[in-house]
């Protein structure tokens, strides 16, 4: 059966980024419970089992995956693929807080929006607190265009695509402000002593668990 790129499905688990590195968890603790393109049943009781492993994929990631991790290192998730057998889709399952061709996870875009909007910092500023890439040469440029390109992708409704729409007429750095106040209104109620901007990158990955597609 030929495939092609829109048989390439993205699954988010409910697994932590940093349980997920401690362990990767078996082909059964997170097989899809039905297909995402033919809604297919996974595992249909007393049937053969139709969501089948298929492999692991290989995925570095960028960015903080919470409030203690500010500026820490790259890091490297092996994802878990399975093939419906039913349509041909290829599934890969991510743990909660990684987004579909997004280098940086949610928590860690969503705390950039939160430090650009929120807090008013330069871009120069949000990368310090983002990646351990500062100190490389191609890096000291101090405009950081992966924030604005976030920023626009709100806006577009490309990320975090729950959030209110913004109009059109305001800046970007007021983009980012809303959208950081709706993400940290989206925080677990159990966070709400911490700062704005914390909550919002805790928002960010509840929202972004609500679709992959964000």
């Amino acid at each position: 059966m030929r495939r092609t790129r829109s048989d390439q499905r993205v699954v988010q688990s409910q697994i932590e980024i940093k349980r997920w590195m401690e362990t990767v968890p078996s082909v059964g603790d997170v097989r899809p419970a039905c297909c995402p393109a033919c809604a297919s049943a996974g595992a249909p009781i007393g049937k053969r089992i139709v969501i089948v492993g298929h492999g692991l994929r290989r995925r570095e990631v960028e960015g903080p995956t919470d409030h203690e991790d500010a500026g820490g290192a790259g890091f490297v998730l092996w994802l878990r693929r399975y093939l419906c057998r039913a349509c041909g889709a290829v599934l890969t399952v991510v743990p909660r807080g990684i987004l579909r061709c997004r280098r940086y996870c949610a928590f860690a875009i969503a705390w950039a929006l939160a430090l650009f909007g929120l807090l008013r910092l330069p871009a120069k500023i949000v990368r310090e607190r983002m990646t351990c890439w500062r100190e490389t040469p191609w890096t000291t440029n101090p405009a950081w265009a992966a924030v604005i390109r976030w920023v626009r992708a709100v806006r577009d409704r490309r990320l975090f695509c729950g959030l209110p729409r913004s109009p059109p007429s305001v800046s970007l750095r007021r983009v980012a402000e809303r959208a950081a106040m709706a993400l940290a209104g989206a925080a677990p109620a159990e966070l709400r002593a911490l700062a704005e901007d914390v909550k919002a990158a805790y928002g960010g990955v509840v929202i972004s668990s609500m679709g992959i597609g964000v």
